[in-house]
């Protein structure tokens, strides 16, 4: 299932989805009114809508149809088809995560059609009216799990890949944040204590060379 978002919804979860639409989808919403509807194919469902605020978010659980969409503060008042879409089939997807614009931050997963009449991944469409049908068909079962478990490998994988560069991220926040709190909570009392010290110091230095330039003045007086 592959989703496209926009017009201030920041994010979609169809996973749990029980109805697809190859065309699209109609979602309506009304800050005014404070309710919002989605439309796959031939069903519908109505809820109440906690407009967010600000950088809130607000999740809309659709439950009827298995579908989550959260907007943000920038969506205004729509009513229109596609909005969104949902469709079945193969899809893909790429992050860049990281603070550079690099090659090594960026991840890319692939999603094959896992429909049963499909022969990307399952392919699983044929009877079992016949013993020889049966015995074919338990050859397609055994290929459609090995397909299948190919593939969640490969999306663990990337999950894995994900995971990395988010520990990564945090890591370099809370270093982020840790010197930041450094530079903010400095001790300036002491700083000023050593700084006065140091200076102190620096002076009788200067003075200590001062006086022993002069000693040497006084002894070649002498030597005159």
């Amino acid at each position: 299932m592959s989703i496209t978002a926009g017009n201030g919804i920041s994010g979609i979860d169809a996973t749990n989805a029980s109805v697809t639409a190859a065309t699209g989808v109609t979602f309506q919403y009304s800050a005014t009114a404070g309710t919002a509807t989605l439309t796959i194919g031939a069903t519908s469902q109505n809820i109440a809508v906690a407009t967010p605020t600000g950088l809130n978010t607000s999740v809309l659980n659709f439950s009827n149809l298995g579908v989550k969409v959260t907007i943000n503060a920038s969506l205004q008042t729509i009513s229109a088809a596609n909005v969104f879409t949902v469709s079945t089939g193969a899809s893909s997807f790429t992050y860049y995560m990281g603070d550079e614009n690099q090659a090594y931050n960026k991840i890319t997963a692939s999603l094959k059609n896992f429909q049963t009449t499909s022969t990307d991944v399952l392919n699983l469409s044929g009877d079992i009216s016949t013993q020889s049908n049966a015995q074919t068909y338990l050859g397609l079962i055994d290929t459609a799990v090995g397909n299948l478990t190919t593939e969640r490998g490969n999306l663990g994988a990337k999950m894995n890949q994900i995971s990395y560069h988010v520990a990564n991220m945090q890591s370099m926040s809370q270093n982020t944040k840790a010197a930041t709190s450094t530079i903010m909570d400095a001790d300036f009392a002491s700083e000023m204590a050593t700084f006065t010290k140091d200076q102190i110091l620096t002076q009788a230095g200067v003075s200590m060379l001062a006086q022993a330039n002069q000693m040497n003045q006084q002894i070649l007086s002498l030597l005159k």
